[in-house]
Order: C-alpha cells, then structure tokens, then sequence
C-alpha cells in the first residue's frame, strides 16, 4: 500500500512538473505572437506609407 502511494505521489509530481513545463512555453509562443502581431502592424503600416510616397513620386492618385 505504501509503495502505491510512493508511486501515486511520484506521478502526480511528474504531472505537475509536465504541466507548469507546457504552461511555460504556451506563456512564451503567447509572447512571441505578440511580439509578431506588433511588427506585423508595423510592417503594413510602412507598407502602405512607403505606397502611398511611391503614388505621390510617380504622379499616381489612389
């Protein structure tokens, strides 16, 4: 019975480790999406600046 309960303890200890483990990188994919989504704006916005400075230079109206 005691051996049992070792064992019980000893994989719910893994379980825990495993799943502050997988919370651990879900936290960092969480940032780096983030961090993605950010530049992502970032980009679109100089894209379309960059579009319409080629549109005035070039003598083209939108």
């Amino acid at each position: 019975m005691e051996e049992s309960n070792k064992e019980i303890l000893m994989l719910r200890d893994k379980y825990e480790m495993d799943i502050n483990k997988l919370k651990a990188i879900i936290k960092r994919l969480e940032i780096k999406c983030g961090s993605l989504e950010v530049s992502l704006q970032q980009k679109t916005e100089e894209c379309a600046a960059l579009s319409a400075l080629c549109d005035e230079v070039t003598g083209k109206r939108m």
